[in-house]
């Protein structure tokens, strides 16, 4: 593999990465240089009202997510964990398609392994309340 900087056809430069094969007959509208295969994905670009959205959602949750643990509400801390978990499976499966279905089963682990730690810290912090 090897990096190179081309110009899409809307005149931006997009660095890609360009796999060496063999050389063949340039082929009219071919995409890059005889020799090179395109293996970049150039995703179309979003313009301001579309960013402010998936921008603030961070944020937010991150907000919700503290929000929650401030006042020990554990349903409502996790409700939120997942609802994050949620939204990022989706986000991944909207914009990568078939390869964003690939993060499913380590996204529902990881929020499984959370789940079961954050309820086993607020277990053994009520069984420590309790004794005082």
């Amino acid at each position: 593999m090897e990096m190179r900087v081309m110009e899409c056809k809307s005149h931006c430069k997009v660095a890609i990465l360009a796999k060496k094969t063999k050389p063949m007959a340039r082929r009219q509208g071919a995409g890059g240089p005889a020799g090179f295969r395109n293996v970049a994905f150039h995703p179309p670009q979003k313009t301001g009202d579309e960013k402010v959205l998936p921008i603030s959602t961070v944020p937010i949750s991150f907000f919700a997510l503290g929000l929650a643990f401030w006042k020990r509400s554990l349903l409502m801390g996790l409700g939120v964990g997942v609802m994050m978990a949620t939204g990022k499976i989706i986000w991944s499966i909207q914009n990568a398609g078939e390869s964003g279905k690939s993060i499913l089963v380590p996204a529902l682990l990881g929020l499984g392994i959370c789940c079961a730690l954050i309820f086993w810290g607020f277990k053994r912090l009520e069984k420590k309340n309790a004794k005082k």
